[in-house]
């Protein structure tokens, strides 16, 4: 992952970065940013090529000492936590085991949802109000899973 980072410097110049829309109710958009400069949620930066990198690892880890074990340590959910597991919502949906998430920020929207038991990840990434991507991942995902599993969703 080369992309990947906190930023925590809100006046930084970020290469490539990609700005945030905020649609108007007279249908033009504007540019709508944060200026709020706090290492945490809202200041991890990646693009897709690092987050495919980063879902990968969940199927073959390349981490610590490699192996299965510290996947399965990150997405065992907490005691009393109702499937949360390190920032991962696990749950199993229809006979299959589900690891998701989803959040935001100002204008940005991202949405996560991986299928272990088919390799199958579904990430999707939304820089504009008029866009929500838990919305667009979670239907996406829906259609994806349908076409692996034969299964209507």
């Amino acid at each position: 992952m080369t992309a990947s980072f906190f930023n925590d410097n809100v006046d930084q110049p970020v290469p490539n970065r990609a700005d945030g829309y905020h649609l108007k109710d007279d249908g033009s958009v504007e540019i709508f940013m944060t200026n709020l400069d706090w290492v945490g949620d809202g200041g991890v930066y990646t693009n897709l090529d690092d987050f495919i990198v980063w879902d990968r690892n969940f199927y073959d880890n390349k981490l610590g000492k490699g192996g299965p074990g510290l996947i399965t340590t990150v997405t065992a959910p907490h005691v009393d936590s109702d499937g949360y597991a390190f920032g991962l919502g696990v749950r199993t949906v229809d006979g299959h085991q589900v690891v998701a998430h989803s959040g935001g920020w100002v204008t940005f929207t991202a949405y996560y949802r991986r299928y272990p038991d088919f390799s199958l990840s579904v990430v999707t990434f939304c820089n504009s109000t008029a866009a929500i991507a838990p919305r667009l991942g979670a239907q996406v995902a829906d259609l994806a899973l349908a076409a692996v599993t034969g299964e209507p969703q």
